[in-house]
């Protein structure tokens, strides 16, 4: 990750410039270079054209698909924060539905408990095996349709109940997040499959950013639900996700450790496991079975 993010760190990050080529001036020393060193404004301008053009080059892929993703132009979509983002893909989704999209409103911040976090055992571990469940989040508002126009408030009879908080959410018909997860998912399955088989460099390149580009989208749904600028606001939805997802936690926990497993350490979507690693691959499937009952 780029901490601060200027020009000169993000082509060093991406490994499109060499440190050694980097030629950086601070915009108020270039007056004075001018006259004491003008070589190295030169340079100094010639690494950005060139810094320029090669991140135009790597990137422009990723931006265009989340611009015919998002219906963004690319202009606006390389300044909007990720909520946004989800926001404009949630619009063109809704009306392609025929639902209304919802007015924004002001709503005060609101907390609510977040992922699980075991806490790390001291020392130096080895034969560790990391349990990781892809797409946890998106997983779970898929499988619980949850989201703000499936909340039911008060008695229901034909309803998924959120451990803890006690959220219900009505199993039938899949809300908006629920419905437009499935059909991204389903779209990245498909590109990927697409992927394996092409021989085509150029294809599978635009291809590999088109799943991509999907992926960071589904990624963030749970995020935006939680935003309080978010039209598709559900702090119940956002706080049962992260309830869920800690009540996986621990259940992947207590099947490990029933296996013999130690849990060195936790976090949100992961557990580091020590143990046998000829069981490994049955806890993994016994995680699975429980997860997908």
């Amino acid at each position: 990750e780029v901490k601060i993010k200027t020009l000169e760190n993000i082509v060093e990050y991406l490994g499109l410039f060499p440190k050694s080529e980097i030629v950086k001036i601070d915009w108020y020393d270039i007056a004075k270079l001018w006259d004491n060193d003008r070589n190295r404004v030169i340079k100094h301008a010639e690494f950005l054209g060139k810094a320029i053009y090669l991140l135009g080059q790597t990137l422009f892929d990723f931006i265009k698909e989340l611009s015919i993703l998002t219906g963004l132009p690319a202009d606006i979509l390389s300044n909007a924060s990720v909520g946004n983002r989800v926001e404009w893909l949630l619009i063109r989704y809704a009306k392609k539905l025929g639902e209304l999209v919802p007015n924004k409103k002001e709503k005060e911040i609101e907390s609510y408990k977040g992922g699980l976090v075991i806490e790390p055992k001291p020392g130096i571990h080895t034969d560790v095996y990391v349990l990781d469940f892809s797409s946890m989040y998106p997983s779970l508002m898929i499988k619980y349709n949850i989201g703000p126009d499936t909340l039911i408030q008060g008695e229901c009879e034909d309803c998924y109940e959120a451990p803890e908080v006690g959220y219900r959410f009505r199993k039938d018909p899949p809300g908006i997040y629920k419905a437009l997860l499935v059909q991204l998912i389903d779209e990245r399955r498909k590109i990927k499959e697409e992927l394996e088989k092409t021989k085509d460099e150029y294809i599978k390149r635009l291809l590999n950013e088109k799943q991509k580009a999907i992926k960071v989208m589904t990624n963030a749904f749970y995020g935006y639900m939680g935003w309080q600028g978010a039209r598709w606001y559900s702090k119940e939805g956002a706080e049962a996700v992260t309830a869920w997802g800690r009540n996986t936690i621990m259940s992947a926990a207590k099947i490990a450790q029933e296996m013999g497993f130690n849990i060195i350490y936790g976090d949100t979507d992961s557990i580091f496991v020590h143990g046998d690693a000829k069981k490994v691959n049955e806890l993994i499937n016994k995680i699975n079975r429980q997860r997908y009952q």
